[in-house]
């Protein structure tokens, strides 16, 4: 596959400006075909290459596009690019936590992180988040430790989860003030109201009345424990990777934004994510099957979901559960990552 990456002054631009696929491809704010890079970002030589625009199978537009209004009125100069492109397949990344739809442009195919499977198309897809090796990095392992079918499974969850009344204004006013914003710049895609730690609380909750499943928790009045420097973030940090690799299964509910990074960080770990379905959209889904990895339920059974997770690990053999684990790890090796991004690419060719 053969794509094209516009030649911009990009020593303007910090990284967090910069779509991440075109990141192994840049050094030295130059453009180009990099072996080492490539090879360093878990990418096959034979995918891709860096060509001219006569030549290209896609172009990589440089620039994010966030979820905000200032960004939308930022889109004009996109859209005029992919006019006068418009004999190239185009493919823009949109960051940021809001769902915001930006007008469906024939050759343009949009990244995101996440949104509503309901109301994207095929030309709106999710991009993963990406992680660094942190069972390297932070637990100090080579792989995974590969954990034998307990009689009960153990549900983990570090993080996040409140029902502080003031907590729960505070996202009410937010998400009003998300869904005003929508209607001045004109995009009527509105948000239901989502409190996400207060949802994360009342379902653990929920979790804790029953013994059908062992519990793991550990609960967060305030994002990553309301770390105040470099010390209390890597204990914390330290924590919750701990907390997973003591788990079997990990309960993943969506946060401001309708996608989980705890979801990638649950496969990356090789454990089992169990995805309360707030109409996610996943990445790759033309590449992965995900009923093979995960334990999706959907939001109006959330309250079922000690059953459904006791009756699915009770169907599986030691041999089976200890499968899984392993093919968690190796889909976040293999797909979770730029990799897997090109790999889709190469498939809409």
């Amino acid at each position: 596959m053969k794509i094209y990456i516009p030649d911009i002054d990009y020593s303007k631009y910090n990284k967090s400006d910069l779509f991440p696929a075109i990141r192994p491809f840049l050094k030295e704010n130059k453009i180009g075909n990099f072996p080492e890079q490539l090879e360093r970002w878990g990418i096959q030589n034979q995918i891709i290459s860096v060509v001219n625009k006569c030549e290209c199978d896609f172009i990589l537009y440089p620039l994010i596009l966030l979820s905000s209004g200032a960004e939308r009125r930022k889109f004009k100069d996109f859209s005029e690019f992919a006019n006068k492109n418009n004999h190239h397949k185009i493919i823009i990344y949109i960051s940021g936590d809001f769902g915001f739809v930006y007008p469906k442009i024939s050759n343009v195919i949009y990244y995101r992180m996440g949104g509503f499977n309901s109301q994207l198309d095929r030309n709106n897809r999710i991009f993963p988040f990406l992680l660094s090796n942190h069972l390297k990095g932070i637990l100090n392992l080579d792989s995974i430790i590969v954990s034998d079918k307990k009689l009960k499974p153990v549900i983990g969850f570090c993080g996040h989860a409140s029902a502080n009344l003031l907590k729960f204004m505070y996202e009410n006013i937010k998400y009003m003030n998300l869904n005003i914003r929508r209607v001045l710049y004109f995009n009527f895609n509105f948000e239901t109201y989502f409190p996400s730690a207060y949802n994360r609380k009342k379902i653990l909750e929920n979790i804790e009345k029953t013994d059908l499943t062992a519990q793991n928790f550990i609960l967060r009045e305030k994002y990553r424990g309301g770390f105040v420097d470099e010390i209390t973030k890597a204990k914390s940090i330290r924590e919750y990777y701990h907390n997973m690799m003591e788990s079997d299964y990990v309960l993943c509910v969506r946060g401001a934004g309708n996608f989980s990074v705890r979801f990638y960080e649950t496969l990356h770990m090789g454990r089992i994510p169990v995805l309360i379905d707030t109409d996610c959209k996943l990445p790759f889904e033309d590449l992965i099957n995900w009923d093979n990895h995960i334990i999706r339920i959907p939001w109006k059974k959330r309250y079922e979901l000690n059953e459904i997770v006791s009756s699915f690990h009770n169907s599986l053999s030691n041999e089976q559960f200890e499968n899984l684990q392993i093919s968690n790890r190796t889909l976040w090796q293999n797909l979770l990552n730029l990799n897997g991004f090109f790999v889709e690419l190469k498939s809409l060719c």
